[in-house]
């Protein structure tokens, strides 16, 4: 009926948005809370989301990306990974059930995928950064970081502003990513 429509409706939305909430429909054509039908009553549902693991996206798949990969895989994380290196993108490298992906650039993996405004990003490729950073800088996302110096960044943060990207875009961009506690492996840079 029209109430388990809406019901859906709102079920798909709170997944999406990975929040819970309540529904109220009243089985009528108009009013408040009313869903099209003359049935007559009312109706509370409580929509909670189970189940849902954060996404965290990296561009790249070096050293370091691997090392994250790993670490996120610990705390529950989905993790994807693109590259244009296809002997990078070895799955014996990754947690399993990792996405792999290979893009012939990464403005084209940042397309391909799927990127939703609750996934954490991280950006950190060998000297390609830019393009995946020009792809994802106004397009709304949980988490966006650059893994680079701060010579890099410093270069990049002028450069997007010379290309007329929104302050309010730029100050969503952390980089470069980590804490300087000394780190030197992958692994430690990962911990960072």
């Amino acid at each position: 009926g029209m109430v388990e429509r809406k019901v859906i409706e709102e079920s798909l939305q709170a997944l999406q948005e990975r929040k819970p909430r309540l529904f109220h429909g009243r089985m009528a054509r108009n009013g408040a809370d009313a869903v099209g039908s003359d049935c007559g009553g009312a109706m509370s549902v409580f929509i909670s989301v189970h189940g849902m693991r954060p996404r965290l996206v990296l561009i790249g798949a070096g050293h370091v990306n691997r090392a994250i990969a790993q670490s996120a895989a610990l705390l529950g994380f989905d993790i994807a990974v693109a590259d244009i290196y296809r002997e990078s993108l070895n799955p014996e490298l990754f947690p399993p059930s990792t996405t792999l992906l290979h893009a012939e650039s990464f403005g084209a993996a940042v397309e391909a995928l799927d990127i939703r405004p609750d996934n954490f990003v991280l950006i950190a490729t060998n000297n390609q950064d830019r393009e995946a950073l020009d792809k994802l800088i106004e397009q709304p996302i949980a988490w966006l970081g650059l893994l680079a110096s701060r010579r890099k960044v410093q270069l990049f943060l002028r450069q997007l502003r010379e290309k007329g990207v929104a302050e309010e875009h730029i100050a969503r961009l952390h980089a470069p990513v980590g804490y300087n506690i000394g780190a030197e492996t992958p692994q430690e840079i990962a911990i960072s």
